[in-house]
């Protein structure tokens, strides 16, 4: 499992490392990706949150790592809203 939580993290990184390279380039195939990591990061991390929630026969929203982690999730469920509704990529760096 211990490889399991660290995939949505290392998907993280790359997705704000590939927003930060489109942010100085502006290359649309470079936002796509950015995006298209952002997606496999938060799709990770429902699976993660999924699988924790089974093993503890409830959701794990409770203490402090638990929070952080669901805030992450929804704040970036939240931005990818938004980046495919406006279609601005630019905005991932902020």
């Amino acid at each position: 499992m211990a490889l399991t939580a660290w995939l949505p993290f290392a998907l993280y990184a790359a997705a704000a490392a590939t927003y930060l390279l489109h942010f100085s380039k502006r290359d649309p195939k470079t936002g796509r990706r950015a995006t298209g990591l952002l997606g496999a990061a938060l799709l990770a991390h429902t699976f993660l949150i999924g699988m924790q929630t089974m093993k503890a026969g409830y959701a794990p929203l409770v203490g402090t790592t638990a929070a952080v982690s669901a805030f992450v999730w929804l704040l970036g469920l939240a931005y990818l809203y938004v980046e495919l509704t406006s279609e601005e990529r630019a905005m991932g760096v902020s």
